[in-house]
């Protein structure tokens, strides 16, 4: 077959060839550049680069990544062991590098991710060929949803099953058998479903039979009550479907919405309960361009008025003014660009349904808006006394720039923490260029106790009224960094203390392991006869000995052999200092003595 363009639901081959293929999402188990030689290949183990000679380069992997190579990083944490092997490595001009003593600011800027909340179900399948689920409703108590069975010649028949999913378990089953049951002038085969909507206790369920639009009617048994026509679903055999509608409902009316073949989205309005159409709307601007997966109309948490939202396979929920007016300010991304399926607003939340068997919980209005121009921080933090208050903080770490999509939460993930650390305080700030620290506040947040990882979940409207964190670190000093010869005769810790052999410094600046010395020069007169002495204190520099230092004299000048030095009441701040005479004579003099004192000997 050659085709210059065709389209087309699925496809499935042993075997694609292509020059190029362009994709919203490629799904694979391996993808690769080539088959051997250098190449890449990525599979659910992680990404591996191979050379020539089929070695693994570089290997990016959940459970632990290695890479060869030059490296240039901002900035640096190693948790594991590190070697330096070359003789070239040195710091450069202007470089430092600190010996730590206790707990300090953050290195490296925080990893941010922006995430969704989800519930995570899963459902026993009655048959192996059911399909993904398709469509979200709220009852008041439970989700529901269609599985199709793609069964029937062809593939051209299907079989419907309702499911029936519990918000609080996650547990899904199947209610009422194959839909919709007993339903009259209808094959008892549906070729396909689009969707499904609950007014309450009534359930109902969009698709065709054959080329027929019908909506069935339910209860929330899976019985069937009735059934409708939707004649503008535009399907024949000589004009393909080319966009699907979806269903909602304004809490009286269905809504039906459907790309027209020129991509403008129209929505109509039928009676619930006789299928009658009421309204028909044209949404504006022309160009949906998209299957509709869901519709939503009320107020939401836009703080009044009615809104459609409508969810397309472009990935996005696209809201529309009741007049039908496209609202940019409103439309939001589903969760990391997945493809979910129908749209409610329950419990002050939106939420979407990912056919893998995940519904999607959104954050609400005023979390995120899509811009780029978001900063984050976070800084080292404890509570000591477990009563829910900082004992302990850090200054910031270094700051990273980060888009916040509409509607979606915040992880935040640091470097590990530092031993005496037990999470980290998240701050964010809103500003076109790079912000300083009282730029920054710091809003409700939750936090994994012994984890680098905090969660932002709201953003209050008042969040910049906060405080800015504060300009100092409070930690006690802990136990401090060590630069260590591997003979150990060397070591030197960040609190100031270490050891060179014998010499000891202690963290206070004093030292120890070598004779502690002081000198100086005393004048001191004696006369009389012999035997006569003369005494005076000599006081010894503050500090400078621990036990009484050994006190060595020596007299200074000529023609003084008579004259004898001598130390005595020795402590560790003075001694006196005597001088004795030593012969008859009466001349009266003035001797100098030096005196050196040596203590630690």
């Amino acid at each position: 077959m050659w085709a210059k363009i065709g389209e087309f639901v699925k496809i499935r081959a042993e075997q694609i060839e292509a020059d190029a293929i362009d994709g919203m999402v490629i799904t694979g188990p391996t993808i690769q550049s080539a088959r051997t030689g250098q190449r890449w290949v990525g599979d659910a183990s992680g990404i591996r680069i191979f050379n020539a000679d089929n070695e693994v380069r570089t290997q990016l992997s959940p459970d632990g990544s290695a890479f060869k190579g030059e490296v240039e990083a901002d900035t640096l944490v190693v948790n594991g062991g590190s070697e330096l092997r070359s003789t070239e490595n040195k710091l450069a001009q202007g470089a430092k590098l600190t010996l730590e003593a206790g707990v300090t600011d953050p290195t490296a800027p925080p990893t941010v991710q922006p995430y969704w909340d989800s519930l995570e179900f899963e459902i026993s399948r009655p048959y192996t060929n059911v399909d993904g689920l398709v469509g979200l409703a709220y009852d008041g108590t439970h989700y529901w949803s269609a599985h199709k069975d793609d069964h029937g010649t062809g593939g051209r028949m299907a079989r419907i099953f309702a499911v029936r999913i519990d918000p609080q378990t996650g547990v899904g089953e199947y209610v009422g058998g194959q839909l919709p049951t007993g339903k009259p002038r209808v094959a008892p085969w549906s070729s396909e479903v689009f969707g499904v909507t609950c007014i309450g206790s009534e359930l109902f369920w969009l698709g065709r039979s054959y080329y027929d639009g019908v909506v069935w009617v339910t209860d929330l048994a899976g019985e069937f009550k009735r059934a409708f026509a939707y004649p503008e679903l535009g399907y024949s055999a000589t004009n393909p479907l080319k966009y699907k509608p979806g269903i909602g409902n304004n809490g009286t009316d269905v809504i039906i919405a459907q790309c027209a073949d020129d991509g403008t989205l129209v929505t109509r309005t039928y009676n619930k309960t006789t299928g009658v159409r009421t309204i028909v709307r044209d949404m504006s601007p022309v160009g949906f361009n998209s299957d509709v997966l869901g519709v939503y109309v009320g107020a939401a948490d836009w703080g009044g008025g009615t809104f459609i939202t409508v969810a397309g396979s472009t990935r996005k929920l696209l809201t529309y003014s009741s007049a039908g007016v496209y609202d940019a300010s409103k439309t939001f991304p589903m969760p990391d660009g997945s493809q979910d399926t129908g749209v409610v607003f329950q419990g002050g939340k939106f939420r979407t349904l990912n056919a893998s068997g995940v519904i999607h919980e959104y954050a609400d209005n005023n979390t995120g808006d899509a811009s780029g121009d978001w900063w984050a921080t976070y800084r080292w933090s404890v509570d000591a006394d477990d009563d829910g208050f900082n004992d302990y903080t850090s200054r910031i770490g270094p700051v990273k720039k980060f888009t916040w999509p509409l509607r979606a939460k915040l992880r935040f993930m640091g470097a590990p923490l530092p031993d005496g650390v037990g999470y980290i305080t998240p701050s964010i700030a809103k500003k076109a260029t790079s912000p300083v620290r009282t730029d920054f506040r710091t809003p409700i947040f939750s936090v994994h106790a012994g984890e680098s990882i905090a969660l932002i979940s709201i953003l209050p409207t008042n969040w910049q009224s906060g405080a800015a964190p504060g300009d100092s670190n409070d930690f006690p000093d802990a136990e401090p960094s060590t630069l260590v010869s591997a003979s150990s005769t060397f070591q030197v810790n960040g609190d100031g203390s270490g050891h060179w052999g014998p010499l000891t410094f202690n963290a206070d600046g004093t030292m120890t392991g070598v004779p502690m010395q002081a000198t100086g020069s005393t004048t001191i007169g004696v006369s009389a006869a012999a035997g006569n002495t003369a005494n005076v204190t000599v006081t010894l520099p503050w500090g400078a000995f621990t036990t009484p230092p050994r006190i060595f004299l020596t007299k200074q000048g000529d023609t003084l052999a008579k004259y004898n030095p001598y130390a005595k009441s020795i402590t560790t701040t003075s001694f006196t200092l005597g001088l004795y005479s030593g012969d008859s004579s009466s001349t009266t003099n003035s001797v100098s003595v030096a005196w050196h004192a040596i203590g630690g000997v």
